[in-house]
């Protein structure tokens, strides 16, 4: 009979340990599981809830507006004529507001500067005044005529009327004209559009201090204004462009094929046809200005109007200001075609921004298609041309 292996205690000890550290991993896995299905029981319970809520939330808006149908005609109407006059009604009121900023700044620099002018006016009468007395005395002090004494009045004369001509360049140096009708009421006006526009034709600046200051402010705060109208003016403008361009395409294309219906036709405004329109605008500008201004060809005329509208503004070519009468009425042409202009050039700006950027777009998606494969190259080349 073969003895049996004594048991050593060491060995127990270890089986032990042994099992009873599997059993306690098997009670934390289990610890685990419980916690892991504890919180999927919470997000299933949380989800829940939400549908809950929104089942709640859409059954709440059917019982207040009812079943979720698709608005009636006359609704959509309704919310199309509000929309319609609400931007109407701020659009004219934008337009309202520049407009009266303007006339005030009109009025503001006529009052400012005239003032000076007539001050100044004054001052060259006094001046004028005392040369011709001088002449006078000169001529009063001789007791006879001879020709030494009429050398000498010569002399005396010469030079009486030298000084007065020193007098009268120095005050033409520092741009004080002895005239008063260059800073009229619409001379102001115009100066003033020329400053919110920031053409600045340079034909016309102020001379007080406070003409000065005032310029600085009225920029300030009416560049931006006038930026903000001809935004929204070239938008409205581009939108009512489009739409014509693209009654008239669907009128030309319901003539050459009849049983088509072109009614939801809409294209963008081809690049060329915009520069057509400016370059029509500018020559119309031109045979404007060549009538009223005389003394302008066409050449001149079209170079006034280039240089104004795209803000250059030189002033070697100024409208109604190189007369010694000036028209207000010229003027006021000059303004209105200004205005004009300057909302059309918006305009164009935004139907070319459309225009490219489509243009962009297209050409980002044919690359992008080409890369994955889904067009040939001279697919691609054909469609990005």
């Amino acid at each position: 009979m073969a003895l049996e292996e004594p048991i050593h205690i060491d060995d127990f000890e270890d089986s032990f340990l042994h099992s009873g550290s599997s059993i306690y991993d098997d009670m934390l896995e289990e610890d685990d599981i419980d916690m892991e299905l504890h919180e999927a029981q919470k997000k299933k319970a949380k989800s829940i809830s939400r549908m809950h809520q929104h089942t709640e939330r859409k059954k709440s808006l059917d019982e207040s507006d009812g079943k979720l149908e698709p608005p009636s005609p006359c609704k959509t109407c309704t919310r199309a004529c509000k929309t319609f006059c609400l931007s109407t009604i701020t659009n004219l009121l934008l337009l309202f507001l520049v407009s009266a900023y303007v006339i005030f700044g009109g009025v503001l620099f006529f009052s400012l500067e005239s003032r000076l002018v007539r001050v100044h006016q004054d001052y060259l009468d006094i001046e004028r005044e005392e040369y011709v007395e001088r002449l006078l005395d000169v001529t009063t002090s001789i007791p006879y005529v001879n020709m030494t004494s009429k050398s000498k009045w010569s002399r005396d004369a010469n030079k009486i009327l030298e000084e007065f001509q020193t007098f009268v360049v120095k005050e033409e140096a520092l741009r004080l004209k002895s005239h008063t009708e260059e800073w009229n009421l619409m001379s102001s006006i115009i100066y003033s559009v020329a400053l919110i526009t920031t053409i600045g034709y340079g034909n016309l600046a102020p001379l007080t201090d406070e003409g000065r200051v005032v310029t600085i402010w009225y920029s300030l705060i009416g560049i931006p204004l006038t930026l903000l109208y001809l935004t929204r003016m070239g938008a409205i403008m581009a939108k009512v462009f489009k739409l014509t361009y693209n009654k008239i395409c669907a009128f030309s294309c319901r003539k050459i094929r009849p049983a088509k219906d072109y009614s939801d036709t809409s294209k963008r405004v081809p690049v060329f046809v915009t520069l057509i329109v400016l370059i029509a605008y500018v020559a119309a500008g031109a045979v404007l200005f060549q009538v009223l201004e005389k003394r302008w060809d066409f050449i001149n005329s079209a170079y006034f109007c280039f240089v104004t509208l795209s803000t250059i503004g030189h002033g070697d070519f100024v409208f109604g200001f190189n007369e010694i009468s000036l028209d207000p009425w010229k003027q006021l042409v000059c303004a209105v075609y200004l205005v004009l202009g300057l909302s059309l050039v918006s305009m164009a700006f935004n139907l070319l921004h459309e225009s490219i950027w489509a243009k962009y777009k297209m050409i980002t998606r044919g690359i992008e298609a080409h890369r994955e494969g889904d067009v040939s190259d001279s697919e691609w080349s054909s469609s990005s041309l």
